[in-house]
């Protein structure tokens, strides 16, 4: 006659032996998952990385001051591109000609894969804030970008056309918005000047590095 207490034994021993079996292979199962876990976190962390150099603007640079004055002056990547822009302001100007300008200048653009990407970006937000001008086929293609001097800016935004415009045309009023408009002026082509000096001076630099590098 068989024992039920041994009978119970055996099946409770073989029921542990599988269930601890079947841990250890889940903890294998875990161990692999775990492995899998830190390589992707490690990719993720990596591309959050380069998303983020992407949106960023490259490293300011230094290039001398204002001619006939020494020291440096720091530029920063937006004046760059503004003075880019000012350069070359008979034509329009394409997203790789403006990178041209800003290595000629010294920005770096080793981080991006897209070295385009920050260009294109401070671009449109220059259009946004009125400073360019996307120049377009009529099928709408774009062309380039045309700088807008602070003084186009100045008389289009203060002129009596845009007074009459808004609806607010009288004679008080057009004689304060062109004494704002002569105001205006005046200090953009002080600005204009000043940018101009400062654009010259780069240039002077830029031929210099160009002699000493020879």
């Amino acid at each position: 006659m068989k024992d039920p207490l041994k009978e119970s034994l055996v099946v409770a021993t073989q029921k542990l032996g599988e269930f601890v079996a079947a841990r250890a292979d889940l903890d294998k199962q875990r161990a692999v998952i775990d492995a899998q876990i830190i390589k992707w976190k490690q990719l993720v962390d990596s591309l959050h990385a380069a998303c983020a150099d992407e949106e960023e603007d490259p490293s300011d640079v230094e290039i001398s001051s204002l001619v006939g004055k020494g020291g440096k002056q720091t530029v920063k990547f937006t004046d760059g591109v503004r003075m880019v822009l000012r350069q070359n302001r008979s034509a329009p100007v394409t997203a790789p000609d403006v990178r041209e300008g800003l290595l000629n200048l010294g920005f770096d653009f080793s981080k991006y894969s897209q070295p385009l990407t920050p260009i294109h970006n401070c671009l449109k937000r220059l259009e946004e804030q009125g400073e360019v001008k996307a120049e377009r086929t009529d099928t709408g293609q774009l062309i380039g970008y045309t700088w807008i001097s602070p003084i186009e800016r100045a008389v289009a935004e203060d002129s009596p056309n845009y007074v009459q415009g808004i609806g607010l045309l009288d004679a008080q009023t057009i004689v304060r918005m062109q004494v704002r408009a002569v105001e205006a002026v005046a200090e953009a082509m002080k600005k204009q000047k000043k940018q101009e000096a400062e654009t010259l001076a780069a240039i002077a630099e830029i031929r210099e590095r160009g002699r000493r590098n020879k």
